[in-house]
């Protein structure tokens, strides 16, 4: 699922290759320059979106456990059963923002 983890490993691959370009002896001078700037840049929106990320995934996991509590309750009621509603509807918005987290491969 395309989300904010997606748009994270994108701006590394673009940060990766922007310093590939500013760092290379067979560069212009002036577009190593402007690949260092853009390097840069991404750096920064990538800092802003892995915190998005970090807060997303912690909100996201509160959300399980007030649901799991929730559906634990010795009594129900249609306000109980709507709750619940709401927050698996919260919980599947967020993961559709956050995106599927990566998975790590060991090699």
């Amino acid at each position: 699922m395309k989300g904010l983890h997606q748009e994270i490993a994108e701006l590394r691959e673009w940060i990766a290759r922007e310093w590939v370009t500013a760092r290379s002896i067979h560069s212009d001078p002036r577009d190593a320059h402007e690949a260092e700037a853009r390097a840069k840049e991404h750096e920064r929106k990538l800092a802003i979106a892995c915190e998005a990320a970090h807060l997303g995934e912690a909100q996201f996991a509160r959300l399980a456990e007030a649901e799991q509590k929730l559906r634990q309750s010795p009594r129900n009621s249609p306000e109980l059963t709507l709750a619940i509603r709401d927050l698996e509807t919260a919980a599947f918005r967020l993961r559709q923002h956050l995106g599927t987290a990566p998975t790590v491969h060991a090699g």
